[in-house]
């Protein structure tokens, strides 16, 4: 995009974020649903995300637009059960509107929620669809099953659709280096080739990266040359543990459009989309034609305007993790084409076995483009959740019954303790699935206590500083353990042992495995796993050091100009006063640097996801304040050292700049530490 452009929407981005925050800030004050403190709250919303927010009294929901997060394709939480469900009793087109129909209309007047729209199947038939509120608040155009909505990630599972309809023609083997079928370099992780089944089950170890996923406008550009400036290094961490990310779809979207020699939209249009008479559904980027005029806007809250990052001329780059645009009457046809014993699009068997597990997983199961469960308490589905700008969606399953449902919001909404697509599958599978006893989850004769980090995080860049704020302290005693964010001292709650290894409580379930010898924590569901960390990088210690740091560098900032006053009356000799400056300049980098970098991971994050020429900016700022300070720090210890060696001014003088060559020096170590000190701009 030109330069004017580009600075024009930054400009819009950076008021919309400005906005959204101040918003947030006032009504999780007033309206949030209460979770028992900032602890608990905390954990709500970080286990419901991902993306670190919370208020003083509570928590909200994950909200797309809030924070700008565009793009962003996250699973909802789970927490899985290795039983089947009992059968469903008295699942009639009426129970279901009976149970739908009130809950919806009565989430979109609580949660101020524009839009909605649900569709329900079983054995063949459409049980229950329906649209709510509104596409667009503005023109009064009401949400339909003919409205297209963005989908999120449930993109992933008609990318692996379409993967393993090449692998069923024998074109594509599960188990072959990807790299026999691209162009570009996919290097190994940990000695192991990357392979398609990998990909789909998120077994390669990838870093989440978030940058560039999309633009406000234009077009897509190639996905062999994006994917090769843009794939991420792999974690430092054994592949067991299961890291999301985003583009082990899209490099599975690669695959497929190499070897098929068609477009991926193209493809899945012919071969998915076409076949099943999904004629409002796209992966075009942007939706062409008139259905771009019939896509819903998104939406912080229904009484707000549309958010800049959900308008339907949005584009998104990395194809294949999301993208597609889709009607629920086309997603119930979807539903019932993976609950059809003969399906149009693949044979059943390859079907179940895509929803079969395909990791060595403890609890629940992770397949190709599917996981379970994707819901609350123990849920019995199968599927996927997808988030997108302000759209929040899931798709679940009942296999065994061909149940199937579809749901998807276009409104953050107001916060509250669960995801409202969560709520809904409460609700379901309180009403028509009630759950038998719990197995076993007794895997590891190890301890569990420590602090955990998400498999699925960024180490190699700026943006390695949100696992500060995604850390959980753990800590068992006796049947209990205690739960809580690795930088607050005390609080969290307590979940009880229900079957060794698998604590439950206040809709949480904690299990723990192992990987590489160490333990992994997986909080429900399999892509929300959890891996140990050493106490050098514990929240619980990085955190409050740096907060000492910041403080001390912003007393030396401050008490500068009187500085310069006592330097003069003192008649300080030259040299003495320029370290002394020079130490004053480091500090103000360092504090320049660290909350240039926070602003930027937690609030400034949409103008990296498109690619702004502004986010550019303030990241280069970053590192070159980042950088200088690095290299003022011999400088500010040579200073340090004259002063021990030359006594120079009164004791509480020398005290003073003992303690400013301290916070620098703590900085410094925080700078490089958490990849402050960068020089990529691949994010």
């Amino acid at each position: 995009m030109g330069l004017s452009k580009g600075l024009a929407l930054s400009a819009v981005v950076v008021a919309r974020v400005t906005s959204n925050l101040l918003f947030h800030f006032f009504h999780f004050e007033l309206e949030v649903v209460p979770v028992r403190g900032f602890a608990k709250g905390w954990i709500v919303y970080v286990m419901s995300a991902g993306e670190v927010w919370t208020s003083r009294r509570g928590a909200g929901r994950p909200a797309g637009a809030v924070l700008g997060l565009a793009f962003l394709t996250l699973a909802a939480p789970a927490f899985p059960q290795s039983s089947r469900a009992a059968p469903s009793e008295g699942m009639t087109p009426a129970a279901i509107e009976a149970l739908v129909d009130p809950l919806m209309r009565e989430q979109l007047e609580r949660r101020r929620i524009a839009g909605a729209v649900v569709v329900v199947v079983k054995e063949g038939d459409i049980l229950f669809s329906q649209g709510y509120g509104f596409a667009n608040v503005a023109i009064g155009r009401p949400m339909t099953t003919e409205t297209l909505v963005r989908i999120g990630s449930i993109s992933k599972t008609l990318t692996a659709i379409g993967a393993m309809q090449l692998v069923k023609a024998g074109r594509v083997d599960l188990d072959r280096d990807v790299r026999a079928y691209l162009d570009i370099d996919v290097p190994e992780s940990r000695g192991r080739p990357v392979t398609l089944r990998r990909l789909l089950s998120h077994q390669t170890g990838f870093e989440d990266r978030r940058g560039a996923i999309g633009a406000l406008s234009g077009e897509r550009p190639p996905l062999g040359p994006f994917l090769s400036r843009h794939l991420p290094p792999h974690l430092d961490q054994d592949d067991a543990a299961l890291a999301y990310a985003n583009v082990n779809a899209s490099l599975a979207a690669y695959v497929v459009e190499r070897v098929s020699g068609t477009r991926f939209e193209t493809y899945l249009a012919d071969r998915v989309f076409g076949p099943l008479g999904m004629t409002s559904t796209t992966a075009e980027q942007p939706p062409a034609g008139v259905l771009r005029s019939r896509v819903s806007s998104g939406y912080l809250t229904s009484d707000r305007t549309p958010t800049v990052l959900s308008m339907s001329d949005a584009v998104i780059h990395e194809v294949g993790s999301t993208g597609v645009t889709a009607s629920a009457d086309d997603m119930g046809r979807l539903l019932l084409a993976l609950l059809d014993p003969h399906p149009a699009i693949l044979d059943r068997a390859t079907i179940d076995s895509m929803m079969s597990g395909h990791a060595d997983l403890p609890r629940g199961k992770i397949g190709l483009g599917f996981y379970s469960p994707i819901g609350v308490s123990g849920d019995p589905f199968v599927g996927h959740g997808g988030d997108t700008g302000s759209f929040h969606n899931v798709l679940a399953l009942v296999p065994e019954q061909r149940f199937g449902v579809f749901a998807s919001y276009n409104s953050d909404g107001l916060p509250a303790r669960t995801a409202p697509q969560q709520e809904f599958l409460d609700r379901l599978t309180d009403r028509f699935f009630p759950q038998l006893p719990v197995a076993s989850g007794d895997t590891l004769a190890a301890g569990v206590d420590g602090t955990y980090v998400p498999a699925r995080r960024v180490e190699s860049n700026v943006f390695s500083v949100r696992a500060l704020a995604e850390q959980f302290a753990v800590r068992v005693r006796s049947k209990e353990l205690t739960f809580r964010p690795a930088f607050l001292p005390v609080g969290g709650f307590t979940l009880r042992e229900v079957t060794p290894r698998l604590y439950r409580g206040d809709g949480f379930e904690v299990s723990f495995d192992h990987a590489g010898g160490d333990a992994i924590m997986q909080v429900g569901t399999p892509v929300l796993r959890y891996i140990r960390v050493p106490w050098w990088r514990s929240a619980g210690i990085v955190v409050p050091v740096t907060v000492i740091g910041v403080l001390l560098a912003l007393a030396g900032v401050l008490g500068w100009p009187l500085a310069i006053l006592r330097q003069r009356r003192n008649h300080m000799d030259t040299a003495s006063c320029r370290l002394r400056s020079t130490i004053r300049v480091a500090l103000l980098l360092d504090l320049a640097a660290v909350v240039g970098a926070v602003w930027l991971v937690f609030w400034g994050w949409p103008l990296v996801a498109v690619s702004s020429p502004f986010g550019t900016t303030v990241a280069i700022a970053i590192y070159a304040a980042a950088w200088i300070s690095v290299l003022l720090t011999p400088f500010v210890v040579w200073h340090v050292c004259r002063l021990w060696a030359r006594p120079l001014g009164t004791r509480w003088l020398r005290a003073r700049e003992y303690l400013f060559m301290f916070a620098h020096v703590v900085l410094v170590a925080v700078l490089v530490q958490w990849r402050i000190v960068g020089t990529t701009l691949a994010f």
